[in-house]
């Protein structure tokens, strides 16, 4: 495999595009959030993202710190900070502020006491501004949560857990309200413990806010065994107090979504008013691990329709695609999270990241996996639009993977799609089994306490070594599309013409077009052939020629231009989809025989039979246009 060149943090990337990179640095990686950054003109602070992780400090040391990366809209580093205490630090989420700043959301074992939940701003530039802790003394890894969200006036909400004072055992939740400067307005503590005797511990996953009002979602563990009991683990909505007595009126809702454990992990307030949570059922890294969706109304959590589950699919976030100018009060739902592979031989369990878009009511529209061999998750998604500043419309994937094929040890990942998902680069479109079952909301009641604490923190943080190695690499004209049936060279059969760079028209009035992703290399070879507008559900072959016939214009050749001529070898035949598109699977420097340094004609022929609709010059099969292919070694 050959890299593309390791760019300088600093370095532009000469033109937006989607694809796949790898963040690197010499120790390891755990991403955890991604946010799009609103611009600034007071500050001068442009669109772009926000990422947060947690990373060794280094390498064979073994704590953790924080990570915390700014990038323009076109994925260049503005900043990156690290930062963090003597101990581990697990980091959470990130907020971007009204004032342009950013707050990220960790748990720490480096504060006073041993552990506290903590909460760090940032201002745009990347300055720290304050660092402090709050009550949030018990990290027990997915049974103990931290969050912070922003109200409309510009106080913060975290969320967290602290030792339950009620049944021994027990983990209460804390709701902390502070101003824009982190200085605490009020504390409460949730308590589920009551008319139990067997512990019950509350796990906060994510919040979100819209005006004054909190949503949350997390995991409840209710743990009966010491009594001859069972361990219940479901998945729980709050809407959280912002006075007491509660108004609006605060709900605090369970659902056993299966007899699984379940995990909550995302959260979405939808435009509709209703609220739709991401989650995960079984293991996270064992199978059987099954993903799911549900969507609830915002004034009392009752389910608007049934919950939906995913197969083989962990699901860890949730955005909605509402592009603000055109303003639906509805729109797609895009979920990251990863795949489950079945064991291989030895029996490792390995994982894909993946995006899936599901309609309003949940169900999947368009799966696509992301190869970062041997495996890899996506954290967090986020929506960005051309209305807002951007250079293009996609969503932006944060994730981590350990990938032998292009970088060791385990790294932050990101992934970069149009709005149909697709990064252009290791990316395969798959289908996703799903179910729907009905899910009756169970009342929680808890009672809400006062409590107070927060602790100033001296953390300074530091500017680290990284780099962005780019495997979806700008075009280094290894891949050259060519032999057009739109008219701008050799004429179709019987006035058949294409739209621009398409090849002749078919019977779905669109010419088909041929197209190239990943690196033509000899050594590691990751190109895929992909047709689009060819004929739905029909077969289509990919070939291969060494001539470019009439100069790569082509010739006349059933209803379209045959471009590749001379030793044609058949690289693989597919099936269309309902779309007319297909992507090859083999591996072509292995099927084309090819050489390196030697560049070869790459085409798609296909049928357009008469049983589905004829073909315009009634040959009844077409070609795509074509792609010159130089490989490397």
């Amino acid at each position: 495999m050959i890299l593309s060149t390791l760019l300088t943090i600093a370095a532009p990337l000469a033109t937006p595009q989607y694809g796949q990179d790898y963040v690197l640095r010499d120790t390891e990686d755990l991403s955890s959030d991604v946010i799009t950054i609103r611009a600034d003109p007071s500050t001068n602070s442009p669109v772009g993202f926000a990422t947060l992780e947690m990373t060794r400090v280094q390498e064979g040391e073994g704590n953790w710190d924080l990570l915390l990366m700014r990038l323009d809209e076109q994925k260049n580093v503005l900043w990156k900070r690290q930062f963090g205490g003597p101990h581990d630090e697990f980091s959470q989420n990130i907020v971007q502020t009204q004032d342009a700043g950013i707050v990220a959301c960790a748990f720490s074992h480096s504060t006073p006491g041993g552990m506290g939940a903590v909460l760090v701003k940032f201002d745009s530039a990347g300055h720290m501004l304050w660092t402090r802790c709050y009550p949030g003394d018990q990290w027990l890894g997915f049974e103990t949560g931290v969050s912070v969200t922003e109200l409309a006036n510009g106080n913060l909400v975290l969320l967290s857990g602290v030792d339950g004072v009620g049944v021994l055992g027990s983990i209460d939740g804390v709701q902390i309200t502070t101003d824009p400067d982190g200085n605490p307005i009020h504390h409460w503590r949730h308590d589920a413990t009551l008319g139990n005797n067997f512990p019950t511990r509350i796990s906060y996953s994510s919040s979100i806010s819209r005006g004054l009002d909190t949503i949350a979602c997390g995991t409840i563990i209710h743990d009966a065994t010491a009594s001859g009991g069972s361990l219940e683990v479901n998945t729980f909505i709050q809407r959280l107090p912002t006075s007491l007595p509660a108004s609006p009126p605060a709900w605090f809702n369970e659902y056993q979504i299966s007899t699984l454990p379940d995990w909550a992990t995302g959260i979405e307030w939808a435009e509709d008013q209703t609220v739709v949570i991401s989650g995960a059922q079984g293991g996270w890294f064992s199978p059987p691990s099954q993903g799911f969706s549900l969507r609830v109304k915002d004034t009392d959590g009752f389910p608007v329709g049934p919950a939906v589950r995913y197969e083989d699919l962990v699901l860890t976030d949730v955005v909605e695609d509402i592009n603000p100018v055109t303003d639906p009060i509805q729109g797609p739902l895009c979920f990251s999270g990863y795949r489950m592979r079945e064991p291989d031989p030895v029996g490792l369990v390995g994982s894909d990241a993946v995006l899936m878009k599901t309609d309003s009511h949940l169900a999947p529209l368009i799966n696509y996996l992301y190869d970062p061999t041997p495996w890899g998750v996506l954290a967090s998604v986020t929506p960005y639009y051309q209305s807002t500043g951007y250079p293009l419309d996609g969503y932006f994937a944060l994730g981590t993977s350990l990938s032998v094929d292009y970088v060791a040890p385990t790294h932050q990942h990101w992934v970069n799609t149009d709005l149909d998902l697709k990064a252009g680069c290791l990316d395969a479109i798959y289908e996703q089994p799903w179910s729907s079952w009905d899910v009756d909301p169970v009342h929680v009641p808890y009672g809400t306490f006062a409590m107070d604490g927060m602790i100033e923190i001296n953390w300074l943080p530091f500017d680290p070594d990284l780099e962005v190695v780019d495997i979806c690499e700008e075009d280094d004209g290894s891949i050259t599309a060519i032999c057009f049936g739109d008219g701008t060279g050799e004429q179709c059969p019987c006035g058949n013409f294409g739209g621009p760079g398409e090849g002749c028209k078919n019977s779905t009035g669109f010419g088909a077009i041929l197209s190239g992703t990943g690196t033509p290399s000899v050594s590691a070879d990751t190109l895929v052939l992909s047709i689009t507008q060819g004929k739905p559900s029909q077969p289509v072959l990919f070939f291969q020629g060494i001539n470019f016939i009439n100069g790569g214009l082509g010739t006349t050749f059933g209803d379209g231009l045959r471009c590749c001529g001379g030793s044609v070898i058949r690289l693989q035949v597919r099936f269309m989809d309902a779309a007319g598109a297909a992507d090859t699977t083999a591996t072509l420097s292995v099927a084309g025989a090819v050489s390196a340094g030697s560049t070869y004609c790459n085409q798609a022929w296909y049928r357009d039979p008469s049983a589905a609709g004829g073909s315009p010059c009634s040959t009844f099969f077409n070609t795509s246009s074509a792609l010159g292919v130089t490989w490397a070694p």
